[in-house]
């Protein structure tokens, strides 16, 4: 059976076990790098590719999600990211929105960007297609 279009069949998500979520919660880069796929910019997106995050991209992720205020409560409920042109910015946001729905209870996701294209186009395509490629994620 042919693959269909833009959807490599070698990729395999990890099986989404209770202990794997219990670890996710606490490890967002792993949840990211495990249970998402972004387009292959190196191709023009005609492919997929399991997303590789820089150093920056992991402290980024890291402080942003994990970290708490005196109470244990996300010391962050809003992100503004600055950073230079082409270093994955809103795919970045997108994964880490995935990770808080997925991983986190009773999230309200908003998204926000500088363009409509910049949301609709990136942000919420590359939500939408992680879900539809890793359909374990829905549940």
């Amino acid at each position: 059976m042919p693959a269909k279009k833009n959807r490599p069949p070698e990729i395999q998500f990890p099986e989404l076990t209770r202990e794997r979520l219990v670890h996710y919660r606490t490890s967002p880069v792993d949840f990211i790098q495990d249970q998402t796929i972004v387009q292959n910019a190196l191709d023009g997106g005609k492919t997929w590719i399991r997303p590789i995050l820089t150093d920056l991209h992991r402290k980024v992720v890291n402080e942003v999600l994990l970290t708490k205020d005196e109470d244990c409560n996300p010391l962050y409920t809003f992100m503004l990211l600055g950073l230079a042109r082409k270093m994955s910015k809103t795919v970045l946001a997108a994964l880490m929105w995935i990770w808080k729905a997925c991983c986190q209870p009773n999230e309200l996701i908003l998204l926000a960007g500088p363009t409509k294209d910049a949301i609709e186009g990136l942000a919420f395509k590359t939500c939408a297609e992680v879900f539809e490629r890793n359909t374990k994620l829905r549940t």
